[in-house]
């Protein structure tokens, strides 16, 4: 497993890199091994791991704020939602795209989700938020009419790294098969 914050991450917050939206830096057992916290890496890292064949079995990925829709872009007050969306869109398309083209890669499945939702939308405890899943094996232009949570994609994450156990809500949480060939 590899965590990777996007480039710039020293450890802690500093700004754009927001320590919080990296969830590894909690679990126990990155907090209680120093071997497993040395998994929380640069974005820069997978680089190097493409190039030496040394891939992980997962990688969470983690844009930082300025490139997460959340702060303007340049890091001022002032710029609209837009231009939000737009520097989203565009590290999405200079980060992301090569590595879901890079044929090293050809047998992932991306899973891109948004952590929340329009401030109004507070429907189902917390709205409407997208997920977008990309990979060989998807199904190519499917959406879902079924209603899925964050414990969904945490059980996905579990069923295509085939572990066994399923902790918490993610037991009983819907799973996302219908998203596959």
């Amino acid at each position: 497993m590899e965590s990777i914050p996007s480039a710039g991450y020293t450890g802690g917050d500093v700004y754009p890199y927001a320590r919080h939206h990296d969830p590894f830096v909690y679990l126990s057992d990155v907090l209680g091994s120093s071997t497993q916290a040395a998994n929380v890496v640069p974005f820069t890292q997978l680089s190097g791991d493409l190039s030496a064949g040394s891939l992980p079995n997962f990688a969470f990925i983690v844009p930082n704020l300025e490139h997460d829709a959340h702060d303007c872009p340049t890091g001022g007050t002032s710029c609209t939602d837009n231009d939000k969306f737009a520097a989203a869109d565009n590290w999405l398309k200079s980060n992301l795209d090569p590595l879901i083209r890079n044929p090293a890669l050809a047998n992932s499945v991306f899973i891109i989700t948004w952590d929340e939702s329009d401030i109004t939308d507070t429907a189902h405890g917390g709205g409407q938020v997208a997920t977008i899943l990309v990979g060989a094996h998807v199904k190519p232009a499917f959406r879902s009419s079924t209603l899925f949570q964050h414990e969904s994609t945490l059980r996905l994450v579990l069923d295509l790294l085939k572990v066994a156990h399923l902790p918490n809500n993610a037991a009983t949480a819907q799973p996302m098969g219908e998203f596959f060939l």
